[in-house]
């Protein structure tokens, strides 16, 4: 027990409710000291009142227990921490739902951008594929027009390796020739010719006059073939229909 003296910030003060004026008798128990220190100090008075020298106060009316107050003022605080957490937890749920909703457009809208740069591709190439196939149509017919003799010199040879690599890079890119080795489809073949026979069924492409190719599925030109039609057939001219 110490005298009553300047109490510090965060001490309790204990004093019998008989006492009265400013030197009255009083008791003062650290903060630090837990229930047990003021257990002890409670022992002082029945019915002493109780105060907390900071803030907030513990007031004991007289005839109350001491326990009864402190379990009141710890239920109090133990109930302030938890709807501090609560507020807490509830401001992390938030953010971490605006995270997920900030990388979710994030993502939709990288993948949106790679799909519209690949179709921006895809129409530049188409566009340029459209004005260099009359390129490679002339390339192909001066080298199906070439003497063997000049095609096995080495020139010839230079040539041939050329026409490969430009093969090869067209593939890669997505130009695949159109198949002209069936039955004529106008969605994929243009007749610009017809030829009388009986030796094959009508409207078998007999010869292919100018290639046609896809570029990424996409039909850049028909191909220009011959059509096989009936002898004597006066409807051969509706084939390219």
């Amino acid at each position: 027990m110490r005298t009553a003296g300047p109490a510090e910030a965060g001490d309790l003060v204990v004093a019998a409710p008989s006492a009265v004026g400013p030197d009255r008798q009083r008791r003062l128990v650290p903060r630090g000291a837990g229930a047990a220190g003021l257990r002890a100090v409670a022992g002082a008075a029945s019915g002493a009142a109780v105060a907390l020298v900071d803030e907030d106060q513990i007031e004991v009316s007289e005839g109350d227990s001491l326990e009864a107050a402190l379990a009141e003022e710890e239920s109090r605080a133990l109930s302030a921490a938890e709807e501090k957490l609560r507020s807490a937890q509830k401001d992390l749920e938030d953010l971490r739902d605006r995270h997920l909703r900030k990388l979710a457009e994030f993502e939709n809208h990288k993948k949106r951008s790679e799909r519209e740069r690949q179709e921006y591709f895809k129409i530049a190439l188409a566009g340029f594929a459209h004005d260099f196939l009359p390129i490679l149509d002339n390339f192909e017919r001066a080298v199906a027009h070439a003497r063997p003799q000049d095609l096995e010199s080495d020139f010839g040879q230079g040539v041939l390796i050329i026409r490969k690599q430009l093969a090869e890079l067209w593939k890669k890119n997505g130009l695949i020739p159109i198949d002209t080795s069936g039955a004529f489809d106008p969605n994929l073949h243009e007749a610009v010719a017809t030829e009388e026979t009986a030796k094959i069924p009508p409207n078998t492409i007999v010869e292919e006059l100018q290639k046609g190719f896809f570029l990424n599925d996409r039909l850049v030109r028909p191909a220009s073939v011959k059509v096989a039609v009936r002898p004597g057939d006066a409807a051969s001219d509706d084939v390219a229909k």
